[in-house]
């Protein structure tokens, strides 16, 4: 058989696992600019219901958790997504083009070589390569389409 096989590693996790990744994804995007009023705004919930989701006392929607992963993405759709050992991409990320993909991975390899010259990459200086990630990765997701022909 020639072409891409489907059959990866299994991943087992259970539901638990899965909104102890959701209350742990909300927690974070609340510490960083948003209260659960204004995360329960966006997502079309009381404040109640999305502390309950935040304290892994209730387990969401697939509509909600899919206008989470739109609005709040990476930070949620990837911190949710990692019992399965997966991560989100949004279509759009990939990289069609051989134009640019020389910055794009330059400019990630220098900031992640600044940061481990200073012993770790720290929470801060990962944030701040966000956007070079993501760029790099569509140059990456590229190359894996390109492998599979």
């Amino acid at each position: 058989m020639t072409g891409t096989q489907f059959h990866g590693t299994a991943r087992e996790f259970s539901a638990k696992e899965v909104n102890t990744a959701i209350a742990d994804a909300l927690t974070a995007i609340k510490g960083d600019d948003y209260t659960d009023a204004e995360i329960g705004r966006i997502l079309v919930k009381s404040e109640d219901r999305i502390r309950d989701y935040r304290l892994d006392r209730a387990g969401m929607s697939a509509a909600t958790f899919m206008r989470a992963c739109v609005e709040f993405s990476p930070l949620f759709g990837d911190r949710a997504f990692a019992p399965a050992k997966m991560r989100l991409l949004p279509l759009d990320a990939s990289c069609d083009t051989d134009d640019g993909a020389l910055p794009k991975l330059t400019m990630l390899l220098l900031k992640a070589s600044q940061a481990l010259e200073a012993g770790t990459i720290t929470p801060a200086a990962a944030r701040g390569m966000l956007s070079d990630v993501e760029a790099a990765q569509g140059v990456m997701d590229r190359i894996r389409r390109l492998a599979a022909l």
